[in-house]
């Protein structure tokens, strides 16, 4: 259980530009319940572009679950023009660890010594597949970024989920953050980690009831501190019925959509966090009642 978690609050100060931003918004302090983060997957290997002025120290921090650790990609000022680096964590499936699937959002923890703000205009994080040169969806820098900011904000540091590309079925195993320098200035960002949820895998992918009787979902992979979410699409939609957080829930033939399909959808929720996972469909044939039996009677 989670035992304790303490906010200290600083008076918070919006930056001009970057309305999501704020100056010294919390101090958490908190003891992690276990289960709740037994579901991430953390990127496992990584690759990096360099030159004699920009790289990447420290590469292997941004590998561990460590929310303290991180790289640092940095892109130094030079006489000759503008540099850049950049660092690619990857999700490999190593030690039989799934891969995220092309419809699942990526989080991502990064910042820097200084202010956030400092740095979002000279970033871009960008899904790849495959290596760190096959981009793959739209690259998020400066207010786009700014948007997809949560409120996991600690001094210097901040987490941010990184959307599904808008073709949910492009395959991606990577997130890619590149820095580069500005006239008159150096940039340096920090790159602590990068995970994905693990969808949930339900008992049946195939549920037939009979009209007006509940239609039962099971969790097999249920872990405490998850909170599961049925919807009526793959991405976006129409969420179904309220939050279950047991691993076993119900619903109403009557709330299951035209399409026969639901979307099951797994959220890490630790107070104002919510984490998604990508969704697992469940088919469900809806029969109809048959009516009641007819007697005939017979004289012989």
């Amino acid at each position: 259980m989670c035992k304790k978690r303490i906010c200290l609050f600083v008076r918070p100060t919006a930056i001009e530009g970057h309305p999501m931003i704020m100056a010294g918004i919390f101090i958490w302090l908190f003891t992690v319940n276990p289960d709740v983060r037994a579901q991430r997957v953390y990127a496992d290997t990584d690759q990096i572009t360099s030159t004699l002025l920009a790289g990447v120290t420290n590469r292997a921090n941004a590998l561990t679950s460590n929310p303290a650790t991180y790289s640092e990609v940095y892109a130094n000022l030079s006489l000759a023009g503008l540099t850049s680096a950049a660092q690619n964590l990857r999700f490999t499936g190593a030690n039989g660890n799934p891969v995220p699937r092309s419809s699942s959002p990526i989080m991502v923890r990064f910042g820097n010594s200084a202010s956030l703000v400092g740095i979002l205009d000279n970033i871009a994080f960008q899904r790849t597949n495959g290596g760190i040169n096959n981009t793959v969806g739209t690259a998020y820098t400066s207010s786009t970024l700014a948007n997809l900011l949560t409120l996991f904000s600690t001094p210097g540091a901040t987490e941010a989920i990184v959307p599904i590309p808008n073709n949910s079925s492009l395959p991606s195993d990577g997130i890619r953050l590149r820095v580069s320098s500005v006239l008159g200035l150096s940039v340096r960002a920090r790159y602590y980690h990068a995970f994905f949820i693990v969808p949930p895998v339900p008992g049946n992918s195939e549920i037939a009831v009979c009209e007006g009787d509940q239609v039962p979902i099971t969790i097999s992979n249920f872990y405490p501190g998850y909170v599961y979410r049925a919807y009526n699409t793959l991405t976006g939609g129409t969420q179904i019925g309220g939050d279950n957080t047991t691993a076993s829930f119900s619903y109403a033939t009557a709330q299951i959509p035209a399409s026969g399909n639901l979307w099951i959808e797994a959220a890490e929720v630790n107070g104002q966090f919510r984490y998604p996972s990508a969704r697992t469909p469940i088919t469900v044939t809806i029969s109809p009642k048959p009516g009641p039996p007819s007697l005939q009677l017979s004289g012989d």
